[in-house]
């Protein structure tokens, strides 16, 4: 969760900076500052309410954008002039360079499925009808929205002439409309920004406070020492991101170790945990702590440590390449622990887990 809202913080404060043509770690302030007083006075119910007005903007921004970049590209014919110019023989091509693209999407796939904040949601419903009704209308909404990314993302090479605008291509596109559409379109993209740092945060803080303060730390607390404690949560998470996203200021970097360390050491213990009987505590915990830790150990290479890499043949030691090894091992392990591990005590948690489970499903 730290990485994941550190990506959305680099993107935030590079986006704001451009715009305003103020520097990156002003922006970054502004921008965490801002998040984490809501977060902190308002909880998960503040996170909630201001994401619905917030993928209003959104919606609201990416069509002013579409609008211009379609306007100001000379269309498809004049990208595909530029980009053979350039040389960028697979621009058009959805499986070029695709030893890269398939790594992504194994990363994203296997990470986001299983992501924190998707769960907390699911949770949120009143059923299990309505998280299944959730799921669906995400998934309708969010494929559109992705092919209108890609689209304008191709269609700003022609109204750029294939270079990089100062500020970004999103503040170029902006820069160009009217000043009142502009204003919509920059709150719009800052909103999306923000809208997922917030949840990132305040997830996080929620694990913190209930997986270890209140279960480990003080299981009788009050709700007022809790709600307390959810707050210095929260803080610590801003903390922790605004490091990150002051050593390593790229976004795609800091969102893809994110997403690999979901795959690598959170995948396994959750999906065979829930549609398995035969894992372990000992399977899961031993799987998240290794296979996270593999894909660390590799970022930190790739970040410049003189560390030795664990596995150093392809697909081993660079990004993105490191999450496959990572997933392979953190299955391993999950599968090893947990056979060895595996009591009577663990067969009677997972068979009452189940029980409950259909019990719940048969009432829904």
């Amino acid at each position: 969760m730290v990485t994941w809202a550190s990506s959305q913080m680099i993107g935030a404060a590079t986006f704001m900076g451009g715009f305003f043509g103020m520097s990156y770690v002003l922006a970054l302030l502004i921008i965490v500052a801002v998040v984490w007083f809501y977060c902190m006075f308002g909880g998960f119910k503040s996170v909630v309410t201001t994401d619905i007005g917030q993928f209003a903007w959104i919606i609201l921004a990416l069509a002013i954008i579409l609008i211009a970049v379609i306007s100001g590209s000379g269309g498809f014919g004049n990208v595909a002039k530029i980009v053979k110019t350039q040389e960028k023989h697979d621009f058009f091509n959805l499986f070029g360079n695709f030893n890269y693209s398939l790594f992504y999407i194994i990363s994203f796939v296997f990470a986001w499925i299983i992501s924190a904040e998707i769960w907390q949601r699911f949770s949120a419903t009143k059923s299990a009808e309505e998280a299944k009704k959730t799921a669906s209308g995400a998934l309708i909404i969010n494929i559109p929205l992705y092919c209108i990314a890609v689209i304008i993302g191709m269609l700003a090479v022609g109204m750029f002439n294939g270079e990089k605008p100062e500020g970004g291509v999103m503040v170029g596109i902006i820069k160009t409309v009217p000043a009142f559409f502009g204003g919509i379109a920059f709150a719009g993209l800052l909103a999306a920004l923000m809208s997922t740092m917030d949840t990132a945060m305040n997830t996080g803080s929620l694990v913190l406070t209930e997986d270890f303060y209140h279960r480990v730390i003080n299981p009788k607390a009050s709700e007022k020492q809790i709600i307390l404690f959810a707050r210095i949560a929260v803080t610590i998470m801003a903390l922790l991101g605004v490091f990150v996203a002051l050593q390593i200021r790229d976004l795609l970097w800091v969102l893809w170790m994110a997403s690999d360390i979901l795959a690598a050491g959170v995948f396994w213990p959750l999906v065979l945990g829930m549609y398995t009987k035969w894992g372990t505590n000992q399977g899961a915990i031993a799987s998240m702590v290794v296979g996270s830790g593999y894909v660390l150990w590799h970022y930190l290479i790739d970040l410049g440590m003189k560390l030795p890499p664990i596995i150093p043949a392809w697909p081993g030691r660079s990004w993105p390449f490191s999450v496959f090894w990572g997933i392979v091992i953190g299955f391993v392990v999950f599968a090893v622990v947990s056979l060895l591990t595996r009591s009577a005590t663990e067969k009677d948690k997972a068979d009452k887990f189940f029980k409950n489970y259909k019990e719940k499903e048969a009432k829904a």
